[in-house]
């Protein structure tokens, strides 16, 4: 049976939003929203642990290529 996460506290009805994995052990889940902030919520708890702003514009997709590194590329 697939987990399903729901993700709260975020603005997305103008596009499709990406979400990826994020952290060491993939223990937070990191996506953008159409204020232009970007979310971080834990994978267990499903709360949001931290947000940051991204871009004026909105952000619409996260890449998270190195997990050890804090680094995250917006679009």
């Amino acid at each position: 049976m697939p987990v399903v996460i729901v993700g709260r506290g975020c603005c997305d009805v103008l596009t499709v939003k990406g979400v990826n994995f994020y952290g060491p052990r993939s223990e937070f889940i990191v996506s953008g929203s159409d204020c232009g902030n970007v979310y971080l919520w834990h994978r267990n708890t499903e709360k949001i642990v931290n947000f940051f702003h991204g871009d004026d514009g909105g952000v619409v997709c996260i890449l998270c290529c190195q997990p050890s590194f804090v680094i995250l590329q917006l679009d």
